[in-house]
């Protein structure tokens, strides 16, 4: 074996030819091993380079939450100043969820040490997600847009009149919206979006879009909405956190304590 290797040593020192083509095949192998070296390392560090990604993504969201106030304030209030967004937006991890049931939900990799309260609005960047119903400290749980029990106010882009989206059960790409007057133009591709009318999501959130529109009764719409959101990949979110929400709460305690 070692007389074999000094042979080949020999060649290669001695034959230009032998030199080049040897050079070459080890650059080659070499050149392979470091690639698939580089493979695997990209492949473990997807998971970070995601949540960077979806960091930035709530960075950009709370800044288009504020000038979409800011347009709003001007449209309505032309004299009207703010100098800070009304919403603060915390990225979470969705680390569980169920989507086969007819109460399901998500959980997430942030809780109570993180800001999250039971209420806040979750979406991703396809739209709404749902809304935290319990918290602890380190993790939180969502209901989701596809359980049973959920309920929220949208209105059909363009339409002042909004309705409530409720789960359909059949299928988790879609959605019932009802409420809405037979006398308001609905159209099937019709975007739907967040209403504004809560503290838990801004005016506008994409929601999905009208899939089919048929008569209810004599007074109202069922509509059937395409869900943005494919539950199935759902990997981070954004938590809607409202900046002045304690002072809302108080302020309508206070006006439900009126009415008793």
């Amino acid at each position: 074996m070692a007389l074999e290797i000094l042979s080949l040593v020999l060649i290669v020192n001695h034959n230009q030819f032998q030199r080049v083509h040897f050079l070459h095949t080890s650059n080659s192998l070499a050149g392979s091993v470091f690639r698939l070296s580089n493979s695997v390392s990209d492949y473990f560090k997807l998971s970070d380079v995601n949540e960077s990604l979806a960091l930035e993504n709530s960075l950009l969201k709370e800044r288009l939450f504020y000038l979409e106030g800011q347009l709003s304030s001007f449209k309505y209030m032309p004299t009207f100043e703010s100098d800070s967004s009304k919403y603060k937006l915390i990225t979470a991890k969705v680390i569980q969820a169920t989507t086969n049931y007819r109460n399901n939900y998500l959980t997430l990799d942030k809780g109570s040490a993180d800001g999250l309260k039971v209420g806040m609005g979750v979406v991703s960047d396809l739209g709404v997600v749902g809304i935290v119903c319990s918290v602890s400290t380190h993790f939180s749980a969502v209901l989701p847009i596809i359980n049973d029990n959920s309920r929220i106010s949208v209105q059909v882009e363009g339409k002042t009149h909004s309705g409530t989206l409720k789960w359909q059960k059949a299928d988790i790409r879609y959605a019932i919206l009802d409420e809405v007057p037979l006398y308001v133009s609905i159209a099937k591709g019709d975007g739907v979006k967040t209403s504004g009318y809560s503290t838990v999501f801004p005016e506008g959130i994409n929601v999905g879009v009208v899939e089919e529109v048929r008569k209810k009764n004599d007074n109202f719409y069922d509509i059937k909405v395409n869900l943005g959101v494919d539950y199935n990949n759902l990997h981070f979110v954004n938590v809607i956190s409202f900046i002045h929400s304690e002072e809302n709460d108080s302020l309508q305690m206070k006006g439900g304590s009126l009415d008793d």
